[in-house]
């Protein structure tokens, strides 16, 4: 009898056991998950601010290159670009042409 008692009162020990270790598991899945899901919200609005420091870059690079041509169209004459070893194109105008034909299949008529 006092064998059957302990065996039972191992197995109660052995069951709580493994349910605070069930337990456990599933608090540090949790706490895994909660952080995933934060990185994750984090990593969104990180890259919205980034986008959004992006478009202010583009503004900015926009700008200065508009003021960049402002200031080179006045400067740039054809006696300066002349001294820089340029030449005037003198003759006709001369295109390269790509020929676009290309192979293509056909159905000649609605057969198999």
């Amino acid at each position: 009898m006092t064998n059957k008692i302990n065996a039972q009162v191992v197995d109660l020990k052995l069951e709580k056991t493994l349910f605070y270790a069930f337990l456990a598991l599933a608090g540090v899945l949790l706490v895994v998950y909660l952080y995933f899901i934060n990185l994750s919200v984090f990593n969104i609005a990180y890259s919205q601010k980034a986008i959004a420091q992006i478009d202010d870059l583009k503004t900015t690079v926009a700008s200065l290159e508009a003021e960049y041509l402002g200031i080179t169209q006045s400067q740039i004459t054809t006696d300066y670009a002349a001294s820089l070893g340029f030449l005037m194109v003198t003759g006709g105008q001369n295109y390269a042409v790509v020929d676009n034909q290309r192979v293509t299949l056909s159905v000649v008529n609605d057969e198999i």
